[in-house]
């Protein structure tokens, strides 16, 4: 083998390897950013999933707290307490002993006030449309990074 042609091989294949090196390099910079991505994605979503979750537990304890109220005081006791509030929005930070013990509730959430590791505020809307019906809305509110999420549970109380 001449000496040209060893230079010659030596050169193209160099420059070959370089080229392929490059390419492979991309390759896997582009493959471990979309699963980086991916990652933080599913930690977000897993993270919004958890809070959800307690949202949803405490608005479902709150609406379980006036169905075994209804139940223990009937509906004409149930309806006059509910209706004898001096405020139909009540911040329920906490789950009174009973449905009077609730009047002694906040009339609303101030800011600032919230529970559960100062992440949630639990509120409860109450309206009668009609004399024999009752609609009770608990919210919960929680921020997700510097988003408000909210989230809603309507109960329909009725006389039987």
């Amino acid at each position: 083998m001449s000496t040209k042609k060893f230079f010659n091989k030596v050169f193209f294949q160099s420059g070959q390897s370089l080229i392929e090196v490059l390419i492979a390099t991309t390759v896997v910079a582009l493959v471990l950013t979309s699963i980086a991505a991916g990652m933080v994605m599913s930690l977000k979503t897993s993270s919004e999933s958890k809070y959800r979750s307690f949202a949803n537990f405490y608005s479902q304890e709150a609406m379980e707290f006036f169905k075994r109220e209804r139940v223990k005081l009937g509906w004409t006791d149930f309806q006059d307490t509910l209706l004898g509030f001096s405020s139909t929005n009540i911040c329920l930070m906490s789950l009174p002993a009973n449905l009077i013990d609730l009047a002694g509730f906040a009339s609303s959430c101030t800011e600032g006030e919230v529970f559960v590791g100062n992440e949630f505020t639990r509120s409860v809307n109450i309206v009668s449309p009609s004399a024999d019906k009752i609609v009770i809305t608990i919210s919960v509110n929680w921020y997700d990074g510097d988003q408000e999420k909210a989230l809603n549970l309507d109960g329909v109380f009725k006389e039987y």
